[in-house]
This record gives structure tokens, C-alpha cells and sequence, in this order.
């Protein structure tokens, strides 16, 4: 299967909601907002050591290979240990923190 990854954050529609989020983390937070094949949903922060990401699809649940692709193509994480869950809504949740060395 192919995947389309489209940015959609600059559109104006998603504003308020990435401004809601800097405010929620930081204004120094990268927050982005993905579409995936046009009906997943992927929220993405970036806060200096700790990424985050959310995925959804409101049509269905969202796939194992849809995680992966997201993992890869916007965490840039492979082999690395990420903390997953999903909420009561269906909501898939990924959170990478990366090792500071001393």
C-alpha cells in the first residue's frame, strides 16, 4: 500500500488547535499536523528531548503499518523504545524520550 503524508498545520482551519497546543507545552514546542491518505490524523510535538505523536481515523481503527510509517517517517525512529498507548476514543499514542548523555 502506498502512503500520501501530507503537512496540513499551516492550514487555517488547524491554527487555533497548534496554537492551543504551544501554548499547552511551550511556544518553543514544534507542533505539526499530518494527514495520511486523507483520513488518518497525526498530531506530532517536538519539545527538546521528548517527542510525541497522536494518530487516529475516524472511519476506522488505525493500522499497525500506519504506526510504523509514522514512526519512521516523522519520529525518525527505527529500533528506538517508544512508550504506546491508546486511549478510550481509539487513539493511538506514541512518546519517544531520548537519552541526554552526560
Amino acid at each position: 500500500m502506498w502512503y500520501i503524508l501530507k503537512n496540513i498545520t499551516k492550514k487555517e482551519s488547524e491554527s487555533e488547535f497548534v496554537e492551543f497546543l504551544k501554548k499547552q507545552y511551550g511556544s518553543d514546542t514544534e507542533v505539526n499536523i499530518y494527514e495520511l491518505n486523507k483520513t488518518t490524523r497525526i498530531i506530532f510535538t517536538n519539545h527538546g528531548i521528548h517527542k510525541h505523536i497522536s494518530i487516529s481515523n475516524h472511519k476506522r481503527e488505525v493500522r499497525e503499518i500506519e504506526i510504523h510509517f509514522v514512526l519512521e517517517k516523522i519520529m525518525k525512529l527505527k529500533d528506538e523504545p517508544i512508550q504506546r498507548w491508546k486511549s478510550d476514543k481509539g487513539i493511538i499514542h506514541l512518546h519517544n524520550t531520548q537519552k541526554v548523555e552526560k
